[in-house]
């Protein structure tokens, strides 16, 4: 990677790659310029907050484009992981006691379940869990059964009280896919990237590259933003090499994704 390009991923526009930053939206054109001032302001949460603001307003809007095709299949060689893990398909009367007694056997949990901070009854049915360590990732997908048929899902088994050894989808988050950049000798440039919201958590940087070059064309980078487990949240950015393209982008407002895994609205 070039001095230019290294300076560029270390500026608070692109705060995957860094430990404080910022996040970038197209302010000059109307997008959600309130939320990068929170953020800018000392505000940890707001990358969230701006993701969580824009899976609502893709529910509401509808899609100008739609791009539909096959994601490249992820070949990983030594990956590292996010020490926080997706469980879907959780049994439904599962409790957190039960998820630390399941996976003890790997190290100590912490369990987030979502939507928990705005309600006293979660959505159930799906869980996050945290290690301590990257290794106790490993060492639970080396437990679990592999669907290879289906890009390699990791399944392991959850019982509960009244759902005994289902299998729950475990999945992972390989830190190499928050981060995608097609052409290292560009200079990335603040002024032609976007802010992404609503984005699938099957969806990497590179799928999402991908996907705004067959609909916008000139994408040179593509990031996926992170919590403080280097976990998705949700949301992204992507960085074109032209005006146009750029401008193309912020008009379109919605995309559809139409993948054989997933639809989704961002």
């Amino acid at each position: 990677m070039n001095v230019a390009l290294q300076n560029a991923l270390s500026s608070p526009i692109y705060p995957n790659l860094m430990e404080n930053g910022s996040f970038l939206t197209t302010g000059s054109d109307g997008w959600s310029g309130g939320c990068q001032g929170n953020f800018l302001s000392g505000d940890p949460y707001s990358i969230e907050k701006a993701a969580r603001l824009h899976r609502n307003a893709a529910v509401m809007c509808d899609a100008t484009c739609t791009w539909s095709g096959q994601l490249p299949p992820k070949i990983y060689k030594n990956p590292i992981y996010s020490c926080k893990v997706f469980l879907g398909g959780v049994p439904w009367d599962v409790t957190e006691l039960v998820l630390k007694q399941t996976f003890i056997e790997f190290g100590n949990i912490k369990v987030e379940w979502p939507g928990k901070e705005s309600s006293s009854n979660p959505q159930k049915g799906y869980v996050y869990i945290t290690f301590e360590h990257e290794k106790q990732v490993k060492s639970l997908l080396s437990a679990c059964t592999q669907d290879l048929s289906i890009d390699g899902n990791y399944y392991y088994k959850v019982s509960s009280r009244r759902m005994k050894r289902k299998d729950v989808q475990v999945i992972p988050w390989v830190l190499s896919d928050s981060n995608y950049v097609r052409c290292p000798s560009y200079q990335l440039d603040p002024a032609k990237t976007v802010f992404v919201g609503a984005l699938h958590g099957m969806l990497n940087a590179e799928g999402l590259a991908i996907i705004m070059t067959d609909l916008f064309g000139g994408v040179v980078y593509a990031g996926i933003d992170t919590d403080k487990h280097k976990y998705p949240i949700g949301s992204g950015r992507v960085t074109f090499n032209n005006v146009p393209s750029y401008k193309k982008a912020v008009r379109a407002a919605f995309i559809e994704i139409k993948t054989p895994k997933f639809t989704k609205k961002v």
